[in-house]
Order: C-alpha cells, then sequence, then structure tokens
C-alpha cells in the first residue's frame, strides 16, 4: 500500500459517456445489463434494510445512532438479498447506493438488483457511486430538489460502467477494501481526540453555567435535582418563563434549495435555502424529531424555521450563549418520546427549572467559557478539518482507481472480508451525511 501508484501504459476514448479516456484494454456496459431486476414479496419477519450515502446497504439494527427522517409506510416494500446491488431512487445521485451484507426487506425506493453470472456487484457499486459523485447521475434522472431524485427503472439503460477485466476488477476492490481500513483507523484516531476534547470543554461549561465563576461564593440548595447547590444571590425560573417555545413553519421539500437568499433550518441544522424567511434576529432552536431531537443550534438573521425545530422567543432579557450551553448541560434529548420518530416532549421541557444568574452575570459567564475554550475550539476545528481532507483524498484516490487512471495490478494484496471493514462515515460532525428515504 506505500507503493506510488502509476497510470496505465495506454489509454483510449472512453466509451463511458461520463468519463474521458480509459485504459485501452477496458470496456463499458449498460448497468442493466450488468443485473437482474429483483422484484420478491418480503418475509413475514424480515428485517428492515436500508441503504446509506456512505455506500453501506445494511440492516438498521446494525447502524448505532442513526438518524431517522421520516416514516415509512408498510406497503410496497421488497426483498432483498445478501450481494444484491441497491440503489435509493431519491438519493441515487448522492451515491445513495451499494451492496447489501443482509438479508431482509426494503422500502419501495429502492431499485433491487440481482448481479448477473459474472457480475462483480462491488466493483459496480464504486463505479456508479463515483458517476453519482461526479455529477453524471444527476444528469441522467430527474431531480426533485438539489437533495432528492425520482430514479426509476428506466434510467437503468442511460448509465454505462467503465468494465476492467474480472480479474482487475477483483483487485480494485480489495485495493479499495485496504484503503477503506486505513482510512477508517485514521478516523477513528480523530473522532476520539474531538471526543476528548469535547469532554474538556463540556466540562468547563458545565461548571460555570450552573456554580457561576466565583469559587468562594455562598451557596444554596437549588431544590432541582440534577443540580444540587448554586450560588445564593441566583434564582430558579421555569423555561416557559425565558422564553416562548413553538414550533417552526412548514415548508415543502419542493421550495427547498440547494443555494439561495434566505437558509432553512431543521431540527439538526441548516437544510437548504428558500425564497422567504420566518424569523429575523438571534434565535436558539431546539431539534424537535428525530434521533438528535433536544439537540441546541444557533440562528441568526434571517431564516426560515421548520417544523422540525422548536424556536425560543425570547419572553424576558437572557444572554443566548448562556442559556443556550445551559440547555445544551440539560440533555433535552432525555425528554423524547419513543415512536416510530422520536420526538421532543416540548411542554415537559417548558416546565423544567434552571438555575439563573443575573444577566450581567450570564454575560460574564458567556465571555468567560468563550474565552476558556477559544484554544479547545481551534483544536477541535483543526481535527475536524483533517477528517475532511482524509475523505476528500480517499475520495479522490477511489476515483482515480474505478476509472483506471492509476493502475493497482502490481499490488499484492491479500483478501480482506468487507464485513470486517467498518463503514467511513457512521457518524458525522455535520449534517451532510444524511440517511435514505425519509425527509424531514
Amino acid at each position: 500500500m506505500t507503493t506510488v501508484l502509476k497510470p496505465y501504459s495506454s489509454y483510449a476514448p472512453s466509451p463511458v459517456p461520463w468519463l474521458d479516456d480509459v485504459p485501452a484494454e477496458w470496456s463499458a456496459i449498460r448497468l442493466d445489463r450488468l443485473f437482474r431486476y429483483r422484484s420478491e414479496e418480503p418475509l413475514e419477519g424480515d428485517a428492515r434494510v436500508t441503504g446509506y450515502l456512505d455506500g453501506r446497504v445494511t440492516l438498521r439494527s446494525n447502524v448505532a445512532g442513526q438518524k431517522i427522517k421520516g416514516v415509512v409506510h408498510e406497503t410496497g416494500w421488497q426483498r432483498i438479498h445478501v450481494g444484491d446491488f441497491a440503489i435509493s431512487g431519491m438519493n441515487a445521485h448522492l451515491g445513495g447506493m451499494g451492496v447489501s451484507d443482509s438479508e431482509g426487506k426494503c422500502s419501495p425506493i429502492y431499485l433491487v438488483l440481482e448481479p448477473r453470472p459474472g457480475t462483480n456487484a462491488h466493483f459496480v457499486s464504486l463505479a456508479v457511486r463515483h458517476a453519482a459523485h461526479f455529477g453524471a447521475i444527476k444528469a441522467l434522472v430527474q431531480t426533485i430538489r438539489f437533495n432528492s431524485a425520482d430514479m426509476k427503472r428506466a434510467d437503468l439503460k442511460s448509465i454505462y460502467v467503465p468494465l476492467p477485466p474480472p480479474e482487475e476488477q477483483a483487485q480494485i476492490v480489495r485495493f479499495i477494501r485496504h484503503l477503506d481500513q486505513r482510512v477508517n483507523r485514521l478516523i477513528k484516531t480523530k473522532r476520539r481526540l474531538i471526543e476528548l476534547l469535547n469532554e474538556q470543554k463540556q466540562a468547563i461549561i458545565h461548571r460555570a453555567v450552573t456554580r457561576g465563576l466565583d469559587p468562594t461564593v455562598p451557596l444554596k440548595p437549588s431544590g432541582i435535582d440534577w443540580l444540587g447547590d448554586i450560588p445564593a444571590h441566583w434564582t430558579v425560573a421555569r423555561i416557559k418563563h425565558l422564553v416562548r417555545m413553538r414550533s417552526g413553519d412548514g415548508i415543502t421539500a419542493e421550495r427547498i434549495e440547494e443555494t439561495g437568499e434566505f437558509p432553512v433550518f431543521g431540527g439538526n441544522g441548516l437544510r437548504g435555502f428558500t425564497d422567504a424567511f420566518t424569523h429575523v434576529g438571534d434565535y436558539i432552536l431546539i431539534g424537535r424529531q428525530g434521533a438528535l431531537c433536544g439537540n441546541i443550534q444557533y440562528a441568526s438573521g434571517k431564516f426560515w424555521a421548520s417544523e422540525h425545530a422548536v424556536v425560543c422567543t425570547p419572553i424576558k432579557p437572557f444572554d443566548q450563549k448562556w442559556l443556550g450551553e445551559l440547555l445544551k448541560v440539560m440533555n433535552l434529548n432525555q425528554y423524547s418520546i419513543s415512536a416510530a420518530q422520536p420526538g421532543l416532549a416540548v411542554e415537559r421541557i417548558k416546565s423544567l427549572q434552571l438555575p439563573l444568574p443575573p444577566i450581567a452575570e450570564q454575560e460574564q459567564i458567556s465571555l468567560w467559557f468563550l474565552e476558556q475554550t477559544a484554544d479547545l475550539e481551534l483544536v477541535l476545528a483543526k481535527a475536524r478539518s483533517e477528517i475532511d481532507l482524509i475523505r476528500e483524498y480517499r475520495t479522490r484516490l477511489v476515483a482515480d482507481v474505478v476509472t483506471g487512471q492509476l493502475d493497482v495490478r502490481h499490488l499484492d494484496l491479500p483478501e480482506v472480508e468487507e464485513s470486517l471493514i467498518e463503514a467511513i462515515d457512521t457518524e458525522s460532525d455535520s449534517e451532510e451525511d444524511e440517511p435514505d428515504e425519509g425527509v424531514e
């Protein structure tokens, strides 16, 4: 793996529309000729299989901490087998496809394809995912909005796949599995560093927002179970006495664009942009639905808050950063209601008590923990940037190998079981790694 990779010795014009030159001995074939369309009714007891943007197609029970963004009704489900190539009709243009490692059932938005004899589904998946990242799939299928498409079975005839000889396809798959092992180790190390830094940061903030900055100040019982003693001059208030909480406004998927004038915030961050706004000013938003319900984010200026965000409108003056960080300390996610999709118990949140310093002290506390965590934020930003660079390196190298720009035939690579490779993007620092079929 440390060997320098070089181009092939000779190239020819590519028969694949979205590629330029490819190795002279490579060919091309339409995607529909490599697979049979599978259409089987699921069996009783089949568990749900989902495709993710990182290329995994697996049982949902195999994915810890996933975000479930919508309810899929139990109609039109189809059976999927291990080794089938599954393409999400909604997310195909974003790379939402892969080879299933599980047997079960998937929703009707998927195209479930059984490999024909001689088809290396893993290589084809890598090649078509590159086409998606390159923008070729988006150009071929109907898109509903910037992050949602409507790919149909007939669209398979429009997608051409570059094909090296079979043994070379297998070598490319082996190379990328080895690459993924190394990338996963690097990202895991960086993520562990981020976890430790965040723990340190939260410890600093927790102490400041619950006890203040003066360690010698007299204390009194707060009467709040999770809190204990607070400075004697502080009061205790219910959240509903500080802010008015209501859900944002509904917005259709068709109105959300990749770029635009006003940002649209959902429960878990920026969803896109639209041509109108619902709020002006500085607000705290609380996620209302999904596995990350109860998360805190800040929005300012002119923006649209969707129905999946709880907007906190001030009733009385307070320091926004102080309150936002205190709400994080309170871990509002624990007040979610279990259902098909977790939802925040907003009425219960309103009645929660919190410690209330004078507003001047709130501002002092806010300024202090911002100063105290500034160096940590720099290190955190660097670690997140390094993860992004590692991902970019992996994406670029995979693209160069599956399109024949770099030759891996000479490498001596043992087989690596796919099941031993953890997915690269099982978690994310941003909301870019959306799962499959649901939409907010």
